[in-house]
């Protein structure tokens, strides 16, 4: 899906597991995902579909020693139905004995996923938390590299490094020092500031390069910087929503467990986050409970979902002075369109920033990169009227 799975795999090579990440989604990833479901779903769920199939046929797929790992959910969109679809297409073509690890993130999320051990826990929060720091050094500094591809081959192999720490059960803040220092290294021009985009939306597609048709090297070409919505707060976001639920049903030993966890998972971001103080200009964020009270006067913070989240972290970018921001949601997403739809009222709220929703489904359009160029015409007009907010600056030690 994304670098953030190379930590989630290291996490279960550190307990003991063989772990292998699945190879990039392709042409013939949607191949199978299209011939296995029927047009209605979700495009991650035909792309996540697709890559199982495809790792079936393999001829070094193992089917007794295979299982697949893959999210559960509750709650209002489809991500929760995906893998009882998925769990139907292996057994359609013939993979019955191979099963699904199917985690859900309400309630019972810390109990599903500790059967592999508390230590993956640990380790998997932290590496998606390190991988987040890495991609927005990625970010931050490809834009400005004065060799082409040098950031590139850095952040390769930061993630190689990171990899081998988490599986080693190493502590992550050498690694990531290193990283700093090799990212520091990197031959940069920063004497002019690009327009920074900020990018929010649905959790799959933004994060997966295939899927959003690689929208970040898109912008970045055309001139521009991006700061995106990190994997974390979706993590973060759901704490706050079983604390929720645990008070309106009463169960308080639940609610008392859970503000423990999150405390825990709070303290490891600090941690790991401090490393890079004084070279990311994106370096904190704001807390979920912020996040929900920016959306507030748009959506009600009971109604669950990525449409909340969407909404509050675009208001957090705006407030951050960017000159842009993009939505990206796949065809036919439920919190997408609600999102797409409460935006425009922001916008026109907020002063009109520039405000881009691109919509994927898997099928190139023409008029995609025509809307792309457009928008970053707008954005560099717009990032001429306004100066750099100086939290930033000082942030970033300038």
């Amino acid at each position: 899906m994304s670098p953030h799975a190379f930590a989630l795999a290291a996490s279960l090579e550190s307990c003991g597991m063989n772990a292998q990440v699945l190879p990039e989604p392709d042409d013939e990833t949607l191949e199978w995902g299209r011939q296995y479901t029927s047009g209605k779903e979700c495009f991650p769920c035909i792309v996540t579909t697709g890559d199982m199939v495809k790792f079936t046929k393999r001829p070094d797929f193992d089917r007794n020693k295979s299982a697949f790992f893959m999210g559960g959910s509750g709650g209002p969109c489809r991500f929760g139905q995906y893998n009882a679809l998925q769990r139907m297409v292996l057994d359609q073509i013939g993979y019955k004995d191979v099963p699904i690890y199917a985690p859900n993130q309400a309630a019972s999320f810390y109990n599903d996923i500790g059967i592999v051990g508390r230590k993956f826990l640990d380790q998997g929060w932290r590496g998606v938390i390190a991988t987040d720091l890495l991609e927005k050094c990625l970010r931050e500094t490809r834009p400005y590299e004065k060799v082409e591809g040098t950031t590139d081959a850095v952040f390769e192999k930061c993630i190689s490094i990171l990899y081998d720490a988490i599986k080693s059960s190493a502590n992550l803040v050498p690694a990531l020092k290193e990283c700093r220092r090799r990212f520091e290294s990197i031959e940069v021009d920063r004497t002019v500031q690009k327009p920074i985009i900020g990018i929010v939306g649905e959790f799959y597609v933004r994060a997966n390069a295939f899927s959003n048709q690689d929208i970040v090297r898109k912008i970045e070409k055309l001139g521009g910087e991006v700061w995106a919505a990190p994997i974390l707060e979706w993590f973060l976001y759901r704490n706050v929503r079983r604390s929720m639920r645990a008070t309106l049903s009463g169960n308080y030993m639940l609610w008392f467990k859970n503000q423990l966890m999150d405390k825990y998972m709070k303290h490891q971001e600090h941690e790991l986050t401090s490393v890079f103080a004084g070279f990311l200009r994106n370096l904190h964020e704001p807390s979920s409970s912020q996040v929900l009270d920016m959306a507030s006067d748009y959506v009600h913070r009971s109604f669950e979902g990525e449409a909340i989240m969407t909404v509050g972290k675009a208001i957090d970018f705006v407030n951050k002075d960017l000159s842009g921001i993009i939505s990206i949601m796949p065809f036919t997403c439920m919190p997408g369109t609600i999102s797409d739809a409460l935006l425009k009222r922001v916008r026109e709220d907020m002063g009109e920033f520039p405000f881009l929703n691109m919509v994927y489904d898997g099928v190139l359009q023409a008029t995609s990169q025509t809307r792309i160029e457009a928008f970053m015409h707008q954005a560099r007009q717009y990032n001429k009227r306004i100066e750099p907010s100086p939290a930033h600056l000082v942030e970033a030690g300038v």
